[in-house]
């Protein structure tokens, strides 16, 4: 898949809204713009923001899909309300590991050591917000397993 380079949004906003003219006629785009600041190139995988003008336009897109060279892409509405910073120093919420003062804590084990450094990593355990259930600390699976 070729990057999108979001440099020149302008090229972008025209090269999007014409790979897109045959399934989404009245599409037109505000702006596009990568989810994360640092989004390159070498990244395999990463979320592109896509403001339309009209919130038909939009609904269509995450009804039918978006196409980016030649593949259809699914579409879900973004929020940036609805967005959860979470550390993955001390695995607390509204905060980041880089302005962390707190004391480490595994997101596998609870224990206090860097999740990177865990022998239970891939093994189901308790954690310490989420007792007693069996699921780790940022899974979007809350269920009990």
């Amino acid at each position: 898949m070729r990057a999108i380079k979001c440099h020149n949004d302008q090229q972008v906003v025209t090269a999007l809204q014409e790979a897109n003219r045959r399934p989404h006629p009245t599409l037109q785009i505000q702006a596009v713009r990568w989810l994360k600041k640092n989004a390159s190139e070498t990244k395999s995988h990463t979320s592109l923001v896509v403001e339309t003008t009209s919130n038909q336009a939009s609904n269509n897109i995450i009804q039918q899909g978006f196409l980016h060279d030649g593949e259809i892409k699914t579409c879900e509405r973004y929020v940036k309300e609805a967005t959860i910073t979470q550390c993955f120093r001390c695995q607390e919420y509204k905060h980041v590991a880089k302005a962390c003062i707190k004391e480490v804590r595994c997101g596998y084990s609870s224990q206090q050591h860097e999740t990177r450094m865990c022998d239970k990593q891939g093994r189901i355990v308790q954690t310490p917000f989420c007792i007693p259930s069996r699921f780790y600390i940022w899974s979007k699976n809350t269920s009990s397993l």
